[in-house]
């Protein structure tokens, strides 16, 4: 099992400290279950963020079979493509899915859904259909929105197909002290405080 850490101040934990060991039994009992029930079908999203290392490292904690699959898109910046490549490159059951399709430099402002249709959907559905995916394991947590609020931690998309989010109801302290005590490797822009590291086409605003 892994240990949360200790308050800086005494040896006793901290009220969070309880709370969040909670919280990390129970993600880490929920991917157990998700990979006994779905095996090598149970697949991470991996979108570079803090919040998805954190996924990936709850996953290979439970078994190192467990894969993963980011997107590369032309409008992420440097430094994401960057840690991604280090990424695969440490995990090389993680696969990195690019759309082959040219498009012009305007088409965000353009066309901005179609956008993200070539660049970010269709990847994501090749990487759906050759991993023969059943069950898509996401960093989606409360922190992210009031829409989440309505989403449960495994919800079936399609007859075949089913999301899961093991840290949903971990919030952004969570996610950082847990980075913090695992010294989990995150991409320099979350070092640098930023949280956009996607497409800067979807994100400037």
């Amino acid at each position: 099992m892994v240990s949360v850490m200790a308050n800086r101040d005494n040896d006793l934990p901290s009220a969070h400290d309880v709370r969040f060991a909670e919280k990390l039994v129970h993600s880490l009992s929920l991917v157990h279950r998700a990979f006994g029930q779905f095996g090598d079908r149970l697949v991470v999203e991996h979108n570079l963020t803090q919040e998805s290392c954190v996924v990936w490292d709850l996953a290979k904690l439970t078994s190192p079979k467990i894969r993963g699959f980011c997107v590369a898109t032309r409008f992420q910046p440097a430094e994401t493509i960057t840690f991604m490549k280090q990424l695969v490159t440490q995990y090389p059951e993680i696969r990195i899915y690019e759309s082959s399709e040219q498009t012009p430099d305007e088409l965000p402002d353009i066309d901005p859904f179609l956008c993200c249709e070539i660049l970010r959907n269709r990847p994501r559905r090749q990487a759906f259909r050759e991993m023969n995916i059943s069950c898509l394991m996401t960093c989606f947590h409360h922190d992210r929105g009031s829409v989440l609020l309505d989403f449960c931690e495994f919800q079936e998309i399609t007859p075949d197909v089913s999301e899961f989010h093991p840290i949903m109801t971990w919030n952004d302290l969570d996610i950082a002290r847990y980075v913090e005590s695992r010294q989990i490797p995150c991409s320099s822009l979350n070092e640098q405080g930023s949280r956009k590291i996607g497409c800067w086409a979807c994100l400037r605003c």
